[in-house]
């Protein structure tokens, strides 16, 4: 892959399974995206992974994190120090651009965060409707927009959490791509793999659907509904209810952020 021609800015998220990095052209375009394993919690960036990662986008002007834990934040700011004078910026709920009705405001998740205001990064309009968005991730967290602000909502055990965690991850087993695809995962199950496949995976569908027609009767009002994370293209298929995808809403709401967008508030 060529170098960029002019500067790149990185929207870069640490999370508990894998690191997604996104390259920005101009603010607003993707030019590419980069993933590697996370380290072991307690250990920190390796400088040779993160260097490799890196050095094909340069020159990088900014550079936005966001991470799970504090240790890593401070890791990769200690690496990418070392490597080169970009100006790395950090999530904060003080500047985050929407008002956030949840108790403490601070302990909500980054990722929950800016995946909303992903939704509003993309869909502009948006910012005087009603919508949730679903993540399914290593957590299936759905987070709720109303009324102009962040109010909450839902986090429960991913898919790939719950699969480990029926005897013990050795039942169902193989390429993940094959064993969670649609076409295998219908209910009733017709064998143990099949029973744990349409109770893990399909359970989660319906429990999403349910929770966010719980949420539409309390607020009185109807929910857009958007689907996020590693796991959305496969449960995609399997909603009743229409919503669309964007596995990327995260880094959207990054590079907003990153570009100084606060026309929201």
């Amino acid at each position: 892959m060529k170098k960029s021609q002019g500067p790149v800015d990185l929207t870069f998220k640490i999370g508990i399974s894998r690191c997604v990095g996104v390259f920005w052209e101009n603010g607003r375009t993707i030019r590419s995206i980069r993933t590697f394993k996370t380290p072991p919690e307690g250990s920190p960036f390796p400088f040779s992974t993160l260097d490799a990662f890196l050095e094909k986008e340069s020159p990088i002007s900014k550079v936005f994190l966001s991470s799970v834990t504090s240790f890593w934040s401070e890791s990769f700011l200690n690496c990418s120090r070392k490597m080169s004078s970009f100006d790395t910026v950090l999530f904060s709920s003080e500047s985050y651009p929407l008002p956030i009705s949840y108790q403490p405001p601070e302990s909500m998740g980054s990722d929950r965060l800016l995946s909303v205001l992903g939704v509003v990064e993309r869909f502009p309009h948006l910012i005087e409707k009603s919508f949730a968005v679903v993540d399914f991730g290593s957590h299936t967290a759905i987070t709720v927009f109303h009324n102009g602000q962040v109010v909450g909502g839902s986090i429960s055990p991913g898919i790939s959490l719950s699969l480990g965690a029926i005897g013990g991850g050795r039942i169902v087993l193989g390429d993940p791509q094959r064993i969670l695809s649609p076409s295998r995962i219908s209910f009733p199950g017709r064998s143990t793999e099949d029973s744990i496949r349409a109770g893990t995976v399909l359970g989660a569908v319906r429990s999403v659907e349910g929770l966010v027609s719980d949420g539409e009767e309390s607020l009185g009002v109807s929910l857009e509904l958007f689907l996020t994370g590693g796991l959305s293209p496969v449960v995609r298929p399997m909603f009743h209810r229409s919503c669309l995808m964007d596995r990327h809403l995260l880094h959207r709401g990054a590079i907003r952020i990153l570009r100084g967008g606060r026309e929201t508030r």
